[in-house]
């Protein structure tokens, strides 16, 4: 009888003591309904001047699931770097931002860069016919692949090729940090940076007059 009542006062003592363990657990954390985020916050504030901005920007969308954690955020932030590049950048200003579908459906630029950039990018998604899938995976039927494939070439291709430049760029201004003194290091930069800016014309041009033509029906 005696060791039974050692059993449950044991038992007993085992439960209290995970009882209070796990209530001081959770209140050391300190969670607060009222607490901020503080990524959202660096979402919100945000600003986009300079292509340097769009670039960090870009860099969060590395990480899967930050973007599906705080897509709302990230959606509205990422129409409004859209908005500066295209207009300011590009000095496009016929291009709504967001598109939107013939049946007035909006289309999700955030989703589609994140999609395409799943697929391997828009040469692997183009080359191997996987516009349809895109389609899919964002919502659409099979037969819109077309379109966003257009959409993508009007409204993220030139800003994903200006981001892999600068990204490149920065490796070899660090590379050339240390392989040379400031003064020719900074020649090297600025031609680069002029045949830089020749390939971001033409790729432009390339995308949008193909793009504009298809949208308007001209040959």
């Amino acid at each position: 009888m005696k060791e039974k009542q050692r059993v449950i006062d044991h038992n007993i003592t085992n439960e209290e003591y995970k009882e209070d363990y796990l209530n001081s657990y959770f209140q050391n954390l300190h969670l607060s309904s009222f607490e901020p985020d503080w990524n959202v916050m660096i979402i919100q504030a945000m600003e986009f001047h300079d292509f340097s901005h769009c670039k960090s920007l870009l860099d969060m969308l590395k990480d899967g699931e930050f973007v599906f954690k705080y897509k709302h955020e990230l959606e509205i932030k990422f129409e409004k770097m859209l908005e500066w590049f295209i207009k300011v950048k590009l000095r496009i200003s016929t291009r709504p931002i967001p598109p939107f579908s013939a049946d007035n459906r909006k289309i999700d630029l955030l989703d589609l860069y994140m999609v395409v950039k799943r697929g391997g990018g828009y040469k692997n998604v183009t080359d191997n016919n996987l516009w349809a899938v895109v389609a899919k995976d964002m919502g659409y039927d099979y037969n819109d692949g077309e379109l966003m494939r257009i959409m993508y070439a009007m409204y993220l291709d030139v800003l994903v090729f200006y981001y892999k430049f600068k990204i490149v760029q920065g490796k070899v201004i660090e590379k050339e940090m240390v392989e040379h003194d400031e003064g020719p290091s900074d020649l090297i930069l600025i031609k680069k940076e002029g045949r830089a800016n020749g390939m971001f014309k033409k790729k432009r041009h390339f995308i949008t007059m193909p793009c504009l033509m298809e949208m308007t029906g001209k040959d």
